[in-house]
């Protein structure tokens, strides 16, 4: 049997050896001299087990094709995930916020809840699945506590009842994650996860949130942090990036929390809101570089920190919103395909009495990639062809030119964050 170097395979200069990567297994090896050469040495073993070599007969790309329709389009599916926006009102009114746009800050019904539950319980069947998580986002989903503690309590009961592990999680600003808001949630909806966004120190936060509430969060972070898992979220823009450090800081150091949550930076982007000031944002590279050098340091220091956060996703496609078996319920009962057209009902692919409506704009979120995506890229596995809400609108692909960079940056700086220890 013969064997030819992956498609897949990133060789990256480093040092006075070779990085070499795979973006369809995740396998990553440092060599000392070029792949090519490792290929016919001691290594080639390993080097087929890690998928840097394969049967010669393959064509990968077809291959990963073939897995990418099976995620799309599976109904039958191990691990369903459904998110629900229960209400589209917020305390806050973020500066980058995607839902500013949205014209009725509509609630959710008693009905409405009741019909959700009987909607997730069709899903939960079709799926057959072994476990299901619901995401509660908004909006500000504490605002209607009570609403998902009973689709959560309710959907729990009818998993448990057939052997389907349960759990749910939480997006929120974290203003009204109070402490006795918490110890009512966690332990009846099995809240595995919560994710609180930070915008800065005190002043800055503020002013990204539009009320005085960075010291409520703060303490609520403080307050539930090992109940259950929390991921602070610290958004990084042209406004705030000076103050990374000094949040970071404080927040780990001076409030105690090293350890107790997980602390990851996100770039604030133009797609995350209706025109958002250029200038506003720090543009993919810069955030990139700026990211790995903050992680870099930040590791030697917190436990909160973990060089993981460099290493690109295995996935089978660009993000679980282009799954057929995946869906967004909103306030209304409406069914949407990506977080960026919640709250617009224009925008729904369908609603949880007739299911999906199958119209164009829904269709495009499945069409095919292009050919240039299927020339043996080797990014291919963790690109694949982009944001599919950008490509339905036929917007100019912006993703390729800078991933390349960015994945490389971000694997030189994993291994630099390894050897320092």
């Amino acid at each position: 049997m013969g064997y030819k170097e992956s498609v897949f395979n990133l060789e990256i200069p480093l040092g006075q050896g070779y990085l070499l990567y795979n973006t369809c297994t995740g396998a990553l090896a440092l060599f000392d001299r070029p792949v090519h050469e490792a290929a016919q040495g001691p290594e080639r073993a390993l080097m087929i087990e890690q998928g840097f070599l394969v049967d010669e007969r393959i064509h990968e790309v077809n291959r990963l094709i073939m897995e990418r329709n099976r995620e799309l389009y599976s109904t039958r599916i191990r691990y369903l995930h459904i998110e629900i926006a229960p209400t589209m009102q917020c305390q806050a009114k973020c500066w980058y916020c995607f839902e500013n746009g949205c014209a009725e800050k509509k609630t959710m019904t008693e009905q409405i809840c009741r019909d959700t539950v009987s909607f997730i319980q069709k899903r939960v069947k079709l799926a057959a699945c072994e476990e299901l998580c619901l995401l509660f986002f908004g909006g500000e989903p504490l605002l209607s506590a009570e609403q998902i503690k009973r689709i959560a309590v309710e959907t729990r009961a009818f998993c448990e009842e057939r052997g389907i592990r349960f759990h749910s999680e939480v997006i929120t600003n974290g203003i009204a994650f109070t402490p006795e808001l918490a110890d009512a949630l966690i332990p009846a909806m099995n809240l595995t996860k919560v994710q609180i966004t930070l915008d800065g120190m005190r002043e800055t936060h503020d002013a990204a949130k539009g009320i005085p509430c960075f010291d409520r969060v703060v303490e609520n972070i403080r307050a539930n942090a090992r109940k259950t898992r929390i991921s602070v979220r610290v958004n990084v823009s042209a406004r705030n990036r000076e103050e990374i450090g000094p949040l970071v800081d404080w927040l780990l150091r001076d409030q105690g929390l090293d350890g107790a949550v997980r602390v990851y930076l996100a770039r604030v982007d133009d797609l995350d809101s209706c025109g958002i000031p250029e200038d506003d944002c720090v543009d993919q590279i810069s955030f990139v570089e700026f990211r790995n050098r903050f992680v870099r340091d930040a590791m030697k220091r917190y436990q909160s920190f973990t060089a993981a956060d460099l290493l690109p996703d295995i996935r089978r496609n660009y993000c679980g919103y282009e799954k057929i078996s995946q869906i967004m319920i909103g306030p209304e009962g409406e069914l949407y395909r990506c977080q960026r057209t919640m709250g617009d009902p224009a925008n729904a692919a369908g609603d949880i009495y007739a299911g999906s409506f199958y119209r164009d704009e829904e269709l495009a979120y499945f069409r095919p990639l292009e050919e240039r995506c299927l020339a043996d890229c080797s990014l291919l596995p963790v690109c694949f062809g982009g944001c599919p809400n950008e490509r339905r609108k036929e917007k100019p692909l912006r993703y390729c030119a800078l991933k390349r960079e960015q994945i490389e940056k971000d694997l030189v700086a994993w291994v630099e964050a390894l050897r320092n220890g």
